[in-house]
């Protein structure tokens, strides 16, 4: 392989890197707002329909 050759190679592979990771913070920042949401959903149902506000599933052992 000649230098110009493993040079492309090398600047292609760390383009492709770098993407990666793009993408993994984008799945970890959009993780992140999915349990926001749950999180949020679960404590609105708690403060409209339990006693207290509390949900069960906080206070019950998991088993």
């Amino acid at each position: 392989m000649t230098g110009i050759a493993l040079y492309g190679y090398l600047v292609r592979v760390r383009r492709m890197a770098e993407q990666a990771a793009r993408m993994e913070l984008e799945r970890e920042r959009r993780a992140a707002e999915v349990a926001e949401a749950v999180a949020a959903e679960r404590n609105r149902i708690a403060r409209e329909l339990l006693p207290g506000g509390v949900l069960l599933t906080d206070a019950a052992p998991r088993w």
